[in-house]
């Protein structure tokens, strides 16, 4: 599907001529695929990102972001605008001393817990730590100033269809300008990283199955991603956390239609020959 929007010439002096404008307008929801420590770092990775946060109508007004790698059982939240360092600390000299402190989001947060009163999902409003890793270094390419507001949501242990649900739940706040941002991982086999100097046929299959069953707008493929082959099982041998994240930002840009208005499929290619970078942008 080639929207005007893909048209759009994506060198940096355009984008660079190109900043967000500062308005509330309807955001689409973002997915993309976090990598390793050096992706705070990662110059080619950091403007794919760059580019694709350029891809958005208008500057957000807030981000609720969305990560495996903060689980609860009852959802809390961050918007504290600090960020957190998750990996082991010998992984810290890879990339420095890095900083990602955006401004506080208490405003974003109680407009949270008012959908989630309204929407049966449990929550605690005591506050986790600092944003993870694996939002804070896709932001630091996406948004360099950190001056957006960003609360991250801890993504309970439920089902892809209650996580879809919950995307759904928090549509509505994309009218006023608030980007719902997922970080994942299309594939996610932590015992094969490194093992590949091209992309395995399994990764390539599975990765590229994803992305054409989100241009057939096959949302109900995508809820039921672990019945629908047995690549599933080596994409995501753990809980499939990495994939499951995704429905948030599908649930969020379908809100109560039937299916996505527009995707498009940005980044196709691999880390290690077994991790996709693919990012999606839906609405």
């Amino acid at each position: 599907m080639i929207t005007r929007r893909e048209m759009i010439i994506t060198t940096t002096a355009v984008l660079v001529a190109r900043p967000l404008l500062a308005a509330s307008v309807a955001m689409p929801s973002l997915f993309f695929g976090h990598g390793g420590p050096p992706l705070a770092k990662d110059k080619v990775r950091g403007q794919e990102l760059f580019t694709m946060a350029n891809e958005l109508p208008a500057r957000p007004s807030g981000i609720i972001a969305f990560t495996p790698r903060v689980r609860a059982r009852r959802i809390t939240i961050a918007s504290s605008g600090i960020a957190r360092w998750s990996f082991p600390r010998r992984f810290q000299k890879t990339v420095g001393d890095l900083r990602y402190h955006s401004p506080r989001a208490d405003s974003l947060a109680q407009s949270i817990f008012q959908i989630l009163d309204r929407s049966r999902f449990a929550y605690s409003k005591t506050e986790h730590a600092g944003f993870n890793h694996t939002v804070w270094m896709g932001l630091r390419h996406m948004f360099p100033d950190a001056d957006i507001p960003v609360v991250e949501i801890a993504m309970p242990f439920e089902s892809a269809t209650r996580l879809f649900e919950l995307g759904q739940a928090l549509a509505p706040l994309r009218e006023s300008g608030v980007l719902v941002l997922s970080s994942g991982t299309v594939t996610h086999n932590l015992g094969s990283f490194g093992q590949f100097e091209q992309p395995s046929a399994w990764a390539k299959d599975y990765d590229e199955r994803t992305a054409a069953t989100i241009a057939n707008n096959d949302i109900d493929s995508l809820i039921d991603w672990r019945n629908k082959g047995p690549e599933a099982n080596i994409a995501h041998p753990d809980d499939g956390g990495h994939f499951n994240v995704m429905m948030l930002a599908l649930g969020a840009a379908i809100g109560s239609n039937t299916g996505l208005s527009r995707s498009r499929a940005m980044h196709d290619h691999f880390e290690m020959g077994t991790f996709s970078r693919r990012g999606f942008i839906f609405s």
